[in-house]
Parts: C-alpha cells; sequence; structure tokens
C-alpha cells in the first residue's frame, strides 16, 4: 500500500528547508499556483460583498470602486487579504460618516451603492496614515537601501520571521545598489558603518534586532513591516525606483 503526502506552503523553497532526511523522501513533482489576475481579484471581491451568494455586488460597493480597490492592491501586493482590508476600512469610513450624520443614505436605507472610489482612496490614505509608514517616506538612502534589501531577502529566503545576519544584509545592499546604480545608494556602507546604522534604525523602531547563542556578537535583523506596506510607504517618494525594482508585484 502506498501513502502519499501532500505539503501545501506559502513559500517555493520548503523542500529545501526540510531536514534532509525528510527531503530525500519526497517526490520532484511541485505545483505553483500562480497568484491571482486583477479580473480575478474583483469576481472574488464582489462574490464576497454581495447580498447574498447569487446577488449582483450593489448593496454597499459600487463596481467601479471594487474594480479600483483590486488596481490599487495589485501595484503593492499579491494578497488579496489586503484588497478585503482596503474594502473594510472604505466600508467602516462610510459607516461612520452615516452614523454622524455626514452621508445620507439613498431613500428607503437600502438600494444604491454607498461605498465609491473616494471611499477606496480615503481608506487606503488611512491604512498608510501610521507614524512609522509616514517615517519610511522620508527615510534617507541608506535606510531605504536597507528595508528594501531586508524585505527582498525575505520573499527570496522564504523565512517566515524574515531575520537575517549583518553579513548577510551587507551582501545584498551591494547586489540592490550596484544593479540600480543610482549613485544615493553609493558606495554601500561598510561593515562597520552598517551596524551603527541598524542600532539607529532598531531604536526608531524600523527593525527588530536579537542576538542569539548561535549569533554572539552580531544580531539578527527584522523588518517591522509588511513588504507591501514598505512599497506603499516609499511610493512618490525618491527611493520610489528602488522599490519598484526589488518589491515586485504579484499581479498582472
Amino acid at each position: 500500500m502506498l501513502n502519499a503526502v501532500y505539503c501545501s506552503s506559502n513559500t517555493i523553497n520548503l523542500p529545501e528547508r526540510l531536514h534532509p532526511r525528510v527531503q530525500s523522501r519526497l517526490g520532484a513533482e511541485r505545483c505553483i499556483f500562480q497568484s491571482y489576475k486583477i479580473q480575478e481579484v474583483v469576481d472574488i471581491l464582489a462574490f464576497r460583498l454581495s447580498r447574498g451568494r447569487n446577488g449582483p455586488c450593489d448593496v454597499a460597493f459600487d463596481t467601479d470602486a471594487i474594480l479600483f480597490a483590486a488596481r490599487k492592491t495589485a501595484v503593492f501586493t499579491g494578497d488579496i487579504r489586503k484588497a478585503f482590508q482596503l474594502c473594510r476600512a472604505a466600508a467602516e469610513c462610510v459607516i461612520s460618516d452615516i452614523q454622524m450624520g455626514r452621508r445620507v443614505l439613498a431613500e428607503g436605507g437600502t438600494g444604491g451603492e454607498i461605498v465609491r472610489i473616494p471611499d477606496i482612496q480615503r481608506a487606503a490614505k488611512d491604512l498608510l496614515d501610521s507614524p512609522l509608514l509616514k517615517a519610511v517616506a522620508t527615510c534617507s538612502s541608506f535606510e531605504a537601501l536597507v528595508l528594501v534589501s531586508l524585505a527582498s531577502l525575505r520573499w527570496s529566503s522564504g523565512r517566515e520571521d524574515g531575520r537575517c545576519g549583518v553579513k548577510e544584509l551587507l551582501t545584498k545592499m551591494r547586489g540592490i545598489a550596484n544593479s540600480l546604480g543610482n549613485p544615493q545608494y553609493l558606495p554601500v556602507p561598510t561593515f562597520d558603518e552598517l551596524i551603527d546604522l541598524v542600532n539607529r534604525m532598531g531604536e526608531a523602531r524600523f527593525l527588530t534586532l536579537a542576538t542569539t547563542k548561535m549569533t554572539r556578537v552580531w544580531p539578527l535583523i527584522q523588518l517591522n513591516m509588511a513588504n507591501d506596506e514598505l512599497k506603499m510607504a516609499l511610493q512618490n517618494s525618491r527611493h520610489q525606483d528602488l522599490a519598484n525594482n526589488n518589491l515586485k508585484s504579484f499581479l498582472i
């Protein structure tokens, strides 16, 4: 009798992260699930936000607002949960306006869209309206390089906590800076300069630094924000190209 084990993971390198004895017993077949396309996100949002399972989505959300939310999310992330988060925040803003008397429902209180594109825009702005993300938008060149390098390492390594060592971070920073060729990120800080930089960024809560028995002297470094939040915060800043080239979008 043959037994089969199926594993599902959010990382593409799960087999490589397992114990060698486990790897040797795994088959070679992998099924990589593609990211949602924009229209697929629109369909999922419309279905989940509709009044009933078969009803049209015309109770709370304008159709154009759903499409705008899907495209807004697609610019920064492939995580559909962010699209739902954006729609929920927009709906909460509208409900608050109605309760405060700043907005009036259609006659009868039903029928007619109440969440529109401006509401989605306001919700997106509010989601970025945290002191930490505001600080990211105005960070220095080397601070931005550290943040983007950590985000890129977290995605490529598949580590859930995203921690990495100082030498690994420095190597990644050199690769990104040399590839981009922008003088504002060159020359890359030295090892000692990077230690001072990450210590300051840790004090500012951009990063979490942890020293373990394995690392002894030099800390492991962890980014304190999601990759899509970082990319959103760097939009319309002087580091926009740095983020766009190294923090890829997953929806098409």
